[in-house]
């Protein structure tokens, strides 16, 4: 069982509770108005009126909305001005038979870790990832953190909880060792007695035959004769073992708003909290950046190997330019030899022209094929530009002043 949230102030009567509210809390008011937590925990309770679920809204407004503003509001109009009348016990949760409950139980069963893997009443006992601690500090007493969340809120994304905790205090019953006496302290004096009825714990650790069965009742200053039950076991999930038991006993002991079919197993994965709406909005933005930056990476590989490989071609052009040069110029020194002066002069200056055509006309070709931005281009034609003036033509040259500076 998670601890009870109360009733809240306002839950009856509104023009009644609110006159005793202001005659009577002006102070506590205050002080809660002044408090975000609490004035939502008002707001959540006022829509609460005249519902058919009334009570169990109130509660779940208790379970949302804490704060030391909120205790002290409901201590002044529940417990010291009594501006609210008290819940009166319908007989819905009975006290079991004597023999219904274990006839003797070892406090020190408690020492470790616990889970509540089912739970019997909705508004107590069926939260998610309820674990608690309990320590067994001396002979018939134990004390108790007990963890449990709540679901939702108002504006809440789906999924997500509020984690809430709280020490608790079991004293056994010196008559009756399957009976436990959990007094809540000064808020609401809260007082639940817890029955037994049923019990293994004599198995390994995280054994999951062993289990605790509890049925409980309680009052407080907001509510006589509340009650529930819960399944305690040392795994989180509930196992087919520890069903089975908890079933028999639960007949055996004919509560007739306990049995098994009421029960409602929990959820103690303990997941983490889910992404807010504006963080998921920014991962759904970081994941969008992430594939245009992955396609833009692919486009600047596609076209730099494209690049690269006109870049490869047009060298191996160049290779085969220069070797034509070459060859051109070899068969030009063997004209030479015997040849009109005047003849080669012309020869020579129609070879160099053609030369420089070819080269040109060349480059001009595969640059316009390799590059496709107008950028490119432009850079191309300066490396071009450059290269045709610092690039040598072996022998032509020569060749020409050679013959230029022979006489006639």
């Amino acid at each position: 069982m998670a601890g009870a949230a109360p009733l809240s102030a306002w839950g009856a009567d509104a023009g009644q509770v609110g006159g005793c509210i202001l005659g009577n809390c002006k102070v506590a008011l205050a002080k809660c108005l002044a408090d975000g937590t609490c004035i939502e925990n008002l707001v959540c309770v006022n829509a609460c009126n005249n519902r058919p679920d009334e009570a169990a809204c109130q509660i779940r407004c208790g379970d949302l909305y804490t704060s030391p503003a909120v205790e002290e509001f409901d201590t002044c109009a529940l417990t010291e001005k009594k501006c609210v009348p008290q819940i009166q016990d319908t007989g819905e949760f009975p006290a079991p038979a004597l023999d219904a409950v274990v006839e003797q139980f070892d406090m020190k069963a408690w020492e470790g870790r616990w889970y509540i893997t089912a739970g019997l009443n909705p508004l107590f006992d069926t939260f998610d990832c309820q674990r608690h601690f309990f320590t067994n500090p001396s002979p018939g007493k134990v004390y108790s953190q007990i963890n449990w969340r709540v679901r939702g809120g108002i504006g809440s994304v789906p999924g997500a909880f509020i984690d809430r905790s709280v020490k608790q205090q079991l004293v056994q019953d010196s008559q009756m060792p399957g009976k436990l006496a959990d007094t809540g302290g000064e808020f609401l004096h809260f007082k639940d007695d817890w029955y037994i009825l049923g019990a293994k714990y004599d198995g390994p650790a995280n054994s999951e035959d062993d289990y605790i069965l509890v049925y409980y009742r309680g009052n407080n200053d907001a509510w006589l004769g509340y009650g529930g039950g819960t399944l305690y076991q040392r795994v989180p999930a509930l196992t087919p073992q520890a069903q089975a038991a908890a079933q028999e006993r639960l007949k055996m002991a004919g509560l007739p708003n306990a049995q098994w079919d009421k029960w409602t197993v929990t959820d103690n994965t303990c997941g983490p909290q889910p992404p807010s709406r504006l963080q998921g909005a920014e991962m759904e933005l970081g994941r969008d950046f992430a594939r245009i930056e992955r396609e833009l990476e692919r486009d600047l590989t596609l076209v730099e190997s494209e690049v690269a490989r006109e870049v490869r071609e047009l060298g191996r052009e160049v290779a085969n330019v220069e070797r034509s040069v070459e060859e051109s110029v070899r068969r030009l020194e063997k004209k030479i030899e015997g040849a009109d002066l005047g003849s080669l002069i012309q020869v020579a200056e129609r070879a160099e022209q053609r030369l420089a055509d070819a080269f040109r006309g060349t480059f001009d070709r595969e640059v316009q094929a390799a590059l496709r931005s107008r950028r490119e281009q432009e850079t191309a034609q300066k490396r071009l530009d450059k290269m045709m003036r610092d690039m040598p033509m072996p022998g032509v040259e020569e060749a020409i002043a050679t013959v230029r500076r022979a006489p006639l």
